[in-house]
């Protein structure tokens, strides 16, 4: 078996189908490939210049289709969306990013505190930590 392959018609539709929604359609070109020997369900990269310049591919999202075909639609649904944040279009310079997440913890935590106490604790150490580099720089 080839390590790349085309996803099926149904994985690429429901893809292309989500990229319509949130617009991403109109200001980046996305590839869905088929890697089933990714340790994960999915990676987004950026396409390297002479992809982006061969192709006009500015991202690609490698996706085990194995393990994706074993999900409920809303699960898959999920998945999709997730890769999907991934990708940012930078107005500013027109460029498209592809960014980390911004949540990262456990899910241990998680699960005994709820999403929003883990949010307003992340937003309060922020604001705290942005106060006091304004009072060091006074």
């Amino acid at each position: 078996m080839a390590k790349f392959e085309k996803p099926f018609e149904t994985t690429r539709e429901l893809f292309n189908n989500q990229i319509k929604v949130i617009g991403l359609h109109e200001q980046c070109k996305i590839d869905i490939v088929t890697n089933n020997r990714l340790k994960e369900i999915f990676k987004v990269t950026k396409a390297n210049d002479y992809v982006k310049f061969k192709n006009g591919i500015d991202v690609i999202i490698f996706l085990n289709e194995q393990v994706f075909e074993y999900l409920e639609e809303p699960q898959r649904q999920l998945i999709i969306e997730e890769s999907l944040a991934y990708i940012v279009y930078n107005n500013e310079k027109g460029i498209v990013e592809v960014k980390k997440p911004d949540v990262k913890t456990f899910s241990g935590v998680l699960s005994k505190f709820t999403y929003e106490q883990y949010a307003k604790t992340q937003t309060l150490i922020k604001e705290t930590m942005a106060q006091l580099k304004d009072s060091a720089s006074e």
